[in-house]
């Protein structure tokens, strides 16, 4: 990760929880850095270890919901990253902490 002005960039990351559910389901959380601050964000879409693709942070074909699911996914990380763009550049004109971000989303 490059520095820039002395604050590393915004970013988010999809992953799977290691523990499994009753059907074997593994819930697919959002982790997001601002300025070195970390905050973990539940998406509601759970998966088999199977059908998560770490690598490009997605829901494999060989789920048969994996469209639906993938947009899931793509529509809560557009809405955090809107939501960090517009406090880094100032649209809300108030300076929000990680827990104001976890309250809106």
């Amino acid at each position: 990760m490059r520095v820039i002005s002395s604050l590393t960039m915004p970013w988010t990351k999809l992953y799977i929880k290691k523990v499994l559910n009753r059907d074997g389901r593994a819930g697919v959380y959002l982790t997001v850095n601002v300025k070195n601050k970390r905050l973990r964000l539940g998406t509601t879409v759970n998966v088999l270890p199977s059908d998560w693709n770490a690598q490009r942070q997605e829901v494999r074909r060989t789920e048969p919901l994996y469209s639906q699911l993938n947009s899931a996914l793509n529509e809560r990380v557009s809405q955090v990253e809107k939501a960090i763009a517009d406090v880094l550049h100032g649209t809300d004109g108030k300076i929000l902490r990680c827990t104001h971000y976890k309250s809106r989303y």
